[in-house]
């Protein structure tokens, strides 16, 4: 081996190990298997990204260049065993639930396999935690009649008459599902339910961005309450603009003046206090409904603050409906920018002029119309 390699940069040195390290050579070393594991994972998550050997990093970071140089590498790892564990826990699982933030999971408290998928671990770990939250906060019977806490579970077995979903890790897909139950679908409903299944991948493991600390993210529905309120303090998630003095912060009054509803959804503290964490803008006339999409407290970007086909199962849910039964339709017939040069703080999603998707069973936002003057005088009323 080249020594003045070894004695270069960490990058150089890595890169010449995993040019020149033969993997035939450890197939007589007990703990190569996991290794294996582990850098199948390392290699697929470094896709656009310099990728690190497991093993050569080990090699590196033990100072164990010289020693696989003189000795070769099996004599080098021979009383390494449980350096290299010690090594792969802290390395490659520890650091990866950290990148999560203690606001996600704390580490320290469970462990995780570091030969298996870390995130699905994770993922695995934060919906039974919030079930069994929710479980143990339904003890008290008389929230049952008022909350429900809901899963992907419970919207496809509410939207499938009959079905029963296996979740968990390892489990059949979907599609496989509801073939063996002689459940009748759609296959373009398969990709709607495959994006509803990542908002809740995202909803479980996205770092808080409106409520901080730790929570357990159970997604408990207010059958009660649908009224919307000063949103500024509890549900101005993901930037909203309707946060106090942000450039729609009037919108929440002017919404509810004619005739908005809210979706109410709250996961818990770790005292079981109910703390808000998803919110449905939403427009009935008679028995049609309009919406934009979903705001929440966990995550980022659009999937945080838009979340179209969650929406839409989530209405099928409350309403009793079927995708089919929605469609894109037009905004209100609302010029923000009027607003604006009056100084009326005002951005609608479901506005003509927003960028987001609007949907309904009918085009009834069109026949909203809302001027200066009207505005005016519903901010200015009791």
């Amino acid at each position: 081996m080249n020594k003045v390699k070894i004695k270069r940069s960490y990058s150089e040195t890595l890169k010449y190990l995993q040019e020149n390290l033969d993997p035939e050579e450890l197939k007589g070393y007990k703990y190569f298997k996991p290794l294996q594991e582990i850098q199948k994972r390392a290699l697929k998550e470094s896709l656009g990204k310099p990728y690190i050997d497991p093993i050569c990093d080990f090699i590196i970071k033990t100072r164990l260049v010289g020693k696989v140089k003189d000795e070769g590498i099996i004599d080098a790892l021979k009383y390494s065993y449980i350096e290299v564990s010690r090594f792969i826990e802290d390395k490659y699982t520890d650091e990866i639930l950290n990148a999560y933030g203690k606001e996600v999971i704390y580490p320290n408290l469970v462990h995780f396999s570091p030969i298996e998928d870390i995130k699905a671990q994770l993922l695995e770990y934060k919906r039974g935690e919030a079930e069994d939250k929710a479980h143990h906060l339904f003890r008290n019977r008389s929230l049952n009649d008022r909350y429900e806490n809901i899963t992907f579970k419970v919207l496809l077995e509410s939207y499938y008459s009959g079905f029963e979903y296996e979740e968990g890790n390892n489990t059949p897909s979907l599609k496989k599902q509801l073939t063996s139950q002689n459940i009748a679908f759609k296959e373009d409903h398969l990709k709607v339910w495959g994006e509803v299944k990542a908002w809740f991948e995202n909803y479980y493991t996205g770092k808080p961005n409106f409520h901080k600390g730790y929570h357990y993210r159970t997604l408990i529905y207010d059958y009660f309450d649908d009224k919307i309120e000063d949103i500024s303090k509890k549900w101005a998630f993901c930037g909203s603009c309707h946060a106090e003095r942000k450039t729609g912060s009037d919108t929440p009054k002017i919404l509810d003046a004619i005739g908005y509803k809210m979706l109410k959804f709250y996961c818990l503290d770790e005292e079981y206090n109910l703390i808000p964490s998803t919110r449905i803008y939403y427009y009935q006339e008679g028995e049609d409904i309009a919406f934009s999409g979903t705001y929440t407290n966990f995550g980022s970007g659009e999937m945080a603050k838009s979340a179209y086909s969650f929406t839409i199962a989530m209405m099928c849910f409350v309403f009793y409906l079927k995708f089919e039964d929605f469609k894109e339709i037009e905004g209100m017939s609302i010029n923000t920018g009027d607003l604006e040069d009056v100084g009326i703080r005002f951005y609608a999603n479901t506005s003509q002029d927003s960028k987001y998707k609007k949907f309904g069973t009918a085009e009834i936002l069109s026949g909203l119309h809302l001027d200066a003057d009207d505005a005016y005088h519903i901010l200015n009323s009791k």
